[in-house]
């Protein structure tokens, strides 16, 4: 059976002698053997249908011809018995021995097997295909993408309703949101699903799901929601509350809008209208093409190795290092500087790029891959490994005796075309800043022959590119930060910035640098540096100070989102989408985390060596109860870093204690208890007994402390002492080991008596708020108080901000335990921002039953 794919991907294969590439390479022969498999294999089609939709420019008898030809080359390709005739007029393929996902796709839809449609639905039908001269063919491909895609959407709509008759919220949501992707104007169905999120108990989420359709709408067509669905959602902002639950009321969600549509989705929907979205620099770039004068014939988008599509963004431009074609090796870093400046530029236009760091990472790993020859096109891997979907590249040259030169492409990765060439130029081997700065000018010249004029000036008022010997410090620094040697790497950024006092992205990777080192008196001074930098950055190098400074200096974390998602609107796939999702979760917006998350490939990129990337997504999924995806995730990441083993058996702690699998968990204790990294053995044996406490398994967390104990006394000796001593503690207090534990917090109190926090464990907070919480729960009020006190006349002069919100939870506390549970919770809020691991934490136990608290503390996003 010879199976065709077309939907999001191109793919013919099946018989052992096919080769597809005959047909891939040949995008009309390729279009018309899709257009035979349409609807499905079997179905004849007229001769004259056919000309007229891919000769109508030739006369009848070249047309036909033409047709013959195909046909024999299909036949000769895919073998004798697949393409049938009915007469001499009618031709069709076989439905013996040939098979299309389209058909599969419809045969789905028509079963109500939405998991199989989705799953086939890969993107649009001929995603990246266009026949020149070919109306015809293109109005037909037009409506048959739109076809498929509103029947794609139909059954994301109706497998979101099965998730959330399920209880299964946040698959449910991920399933609406493609919905929308597929089809952004269907109010109906966003009223039918507000009204079912609410009738499901989340009124929050409804309302945010609304948002998030109206933020859509105005980007993509510049319209506002009707009125019938404003109604709807004004409806649910104005219902009751359910004290006990904070959600609505069965009575409540009775009464909701009547004209929301309640029966199941209709699969063949109307077709939606045309997209009004506003300018995107790719469109543009289509003009671009005309003035370089380039345009390759239409090459189909190649099948992927792994054989699956990877979403690219026609908007994201990845740029590569140059490659050195002179045979100089000294020669070397200079296509990696002339890659690194262009990339400066687009930042500069606020164009979507990979940041140069992350691009170079990703380069520098497909280099590797095709080297051993497990890839074959480097610059299709690197677009998956970034997502971006136009790609600049080029090569230097040395020419004319001891002169070089420099060429430039852009691709288009999502239409398998290349969008242009840049005029070639020509310089003297010593002027290199001289080659370096004309080769980014004659690339934001192209790119503004596509999106606006005013790049080409821009690309003049940029200023000069980073010296030899500071661009080498700083990717030095760059390495090293990647593997986290932050110590290390501080010196090598900050010899950058002394090599090059023009260079700002040295400075704003050593302000980060000097926070996670804690050197803040010296983080701050250069980040008065960095004010005199005002007018000269990139819009990415904006978007990141500014973020730095809303976090690290402001405690202002509504603002640092802000600033992240600018970031990542500039730089698609970055870390900065992990660092939006890290301020989501802390900002309790643990849903719109997960699903920013998932945009990310573990896989790919720069993601590919970050551990923390899994412990992110499992702790939003514990926040919003997804325990068993929570236990996925930290297996998830364990497969691809098996060399952190007590970092994922912790996070798997937490989802066998949120379960209460106890006699799993007790074995991953035991586990991890044999690991030299300490840290996270710490927090598994801290956790775990809480989460069980928390859920209601007192004798399980009882249990669990016991065996932390026996640990604990067996490694006291050899322990970190603060980390170790907070935890023991801990432990004793939830064995009901009161007044043991009490002598311990007394002893580290009198160690530490201004800890507030226990960096880097995730422990809780300091000693004293342990010791007051225990004290009081001993009915010692006196010594409770007398530490109450102490936070209250804290002094906050000079304090960061994450240590004013350590103080506030610290204080915090101890207020909720003493029965002011009004105060602690004022306090709790007042930051702004919350670690939600920590409701589980046994210092909040008293407020746990307080609606106030729980409404706090109940996810938000």
């Amino acid at each position: 059976m010879i199976e065709l794919k077309t939907l999001g991907r191109l793919e013919l294969s099946g018989g052992e002698d096919i080769d597809s590439s005959a047909h891939l390479t040949q995008s009309k022969r390729f279009a018309l053997l899709v257009y035979l498999a349409l609807p499905t294999p079997g179905t004849v089609h007229r001769r004259d249908t056919l000309v007229g939709l891919f000769w109508p420019e030739l006369d009848q008898a070249h047309a036909r011809a033409a047709l013959r030809t195909s046909l024999s080359h299909i036949r000769h390709v895919l073998g004798d018995g697949v393409v049938v005739r009915r007469g001499a007029e009618e031709v069709g393929l076989s439905a013996e021995f040939f098979s299309c996902d389209v058909a599969a796709f419809e045969a789905a839809i028509e079963e109500g097997a939405w998991d199989t449609a989705l799953g086939l639905y890969k993107g649009d039908l001929l995603e990246g295909v266009f026949l020149p001269n070919a109306h015809g063919f293109e109005r037909w491909l037009e409506d048959e993408r739109a076809r498929l895609r509103e029947a794609a959407a139909a059954a994301a709509w109706a497998r979101a309703h099965q998730y959330l008759e399920g209880n299964r919220p946040v698959d449910a949501e991920r399933l609406a949101q493609r919905a929308l992707t597929l089809v952004a104007t269907d109010e109906s169905e966003v009223r039918r699903f507000v009204n079912a999120l609410a009738a499901a108990g989340d009124r929050v989420s409804a309302i945010r799901f609304f948002e998030k359709f109206t933020e859509r709408l105005r980007e993509e067509y510049e319209l506002e929601p009707s009125p019938e669905t404003m109604a709807v959602v004004e409806t649910l902002r104005g219902r009751g509350v359910s004290a006990k639950r904070g959600h609505d009321t069965a009575e409540e969600v009775s009464q909701s809008d009547s004209r929301a549509v309640s029966e199941a989705p209709t699969v063949m929907g109307t077709k939606g209208e045309p997209s009004r979205s506003g300018r995107r620099w790719v469109v543009g770039a289509g003009a671009a093409v005309a003035v370089a004068a380039v345009l390759t014939a239409i090459v189909v988008v190649a099948v992927l190795r792994s054989g699956s599509a990877v979403a690219l963004d026609p908007n994201h431009v990845v740029v590569t290092a140059f490659r050195n074609a002179t045979g100089d090796p000294s020669l070397d870093q200079l296509g990696e500087r002339i890659g690194h400046w262009i990339t400066r530029g687009l930042q500069q236009a606020a164009i979507p790029v990979t940041p140069w760091t992350q691009a170079v990472q990703s380069w520098e790993y497909v280099q590797t891959e095709a080297d051993a020859g497990r890839v074959q096109d480097p610059m299709r891997t690197l677009a998956e490994e970034t997502g971006a979907g136009v790609v600049v590249s080029g090569a230097v040259y040395l020419v004319e005796g001891d002169s070089l030169e420099v060429q430039a492409e852009i691709t288009d990765l999502v239409r398998g075309r290349s969008l242009g060439t840049v005029d070639p130029l020509q310089a003297p081997r010593l002027s290199e800043s001289e080659i370096i700065r004309n080769a980014q000018q004659r690339v934001m010249v192209f790119f503004a022959a596509g999106f606006h004029e005013e790049l080409g000036d821009l690309a003049s008022a940029i200023g000069s590119p980073p010296s030899f010997e500071a661009y080498q410090a700083y990717m030095e620094a760059v390495t090293r930060h990647f593997r986290w040697d932050i110590t290390d790497a501080e010196p090598y950024f900050r010899l950058a910035a002394e090599l090059d006092t023009t260079w700002v992205q040295p400075l704003i990777r050593l302000v980060m640098v000097l926070h996670n080192l804690r050197r803040l008196d010296e983080r701050d001074s250069v980040l008065r540096v960095l004010e005199n930098f005002d007018g000269r950055m990139s819009a990415y190098d904006d978007a990141e100070l500014k973020w730095c400074l809303a976090t690290l200096v402001e405690g202002d974390e509504k603002r640092a989102t802000a600033h992240l998602r600018r970031a990542v609107e500039l730089a698609p796939s970055s870390p900065s989408v992990y660092n939006l999702a890290l301020y989501l979760y802390g900002g309790n917006r643990p849903r719109e985390a997960i699903e920013l998350l998932r945009t990310l490939n573990p896989g790919r990129g720069w993601v590919r060596g970050m551990p923390l990337y899994w412990r992110q997504l499992a702790l939003s999924l514990h926040d919003v109860g997804e325990y068993e995806q929570e236990l996925d995730a930290a297996q998830g990441g364990y497969e691809h870093h098996p060399e952190n083993l007590a970092f994922f058996l912790a996070l798997k702690a937490n989802a066998l204690a949120a379960l209460g699998r106890t006699e799993e968990l007790s074995v991953v204790l035991d586990e991890v208890k044999d690991e030299p990294d300490l840290l996270n053995v710490y927090n598994a044996f801290a956790w775990a007994p809480q989460i069980l406490r928390a859920r209601g398994y007192g004798e399980a967390a009882r249990n669990v402390a016991a065996q932390a104990i026996d640990w604990f006394e067996s490694r006291s000796e050899n322990a970190t002492a603060l980390c170790h001593h907070t935890c023991y503690g801990l432990m004793l207090f939830l064995a009901g080991r009161i007044d043991d534990a009490q002598r311990v917090f007394d002893a580290l109190v009198a160690e530490y008596p201004e800890t507030l926090d226990i960096w880097p464990c995730r422990l809780l907070w300091g000693p004293r708020a342990h010791r007051g919480f225990v004290a009081a729960i001993r009915g010692d009020t006196a010594l409770a108080l007398s530490d109450l006190e102490w936070f209250q006349n804290a002094d906050t002069v000079g304090m960061t901000p994450a240590n004013k919100r350590d103080l506030a939870y610290n204080h915090g506390s101890i207020v909720g335990v003493l029965g002011d549970r009004e105060r602690a919770v004022e306090l709790i809020r007042e930051p702004g921002w919350l670690l939600p691991l920590f409701r589980e934490s046994v210092l909040w136990e008293p407020l746990r039953d307080y609606p106030p608290f729980q409404e706090l503390m109940r996810p938000k996003g």
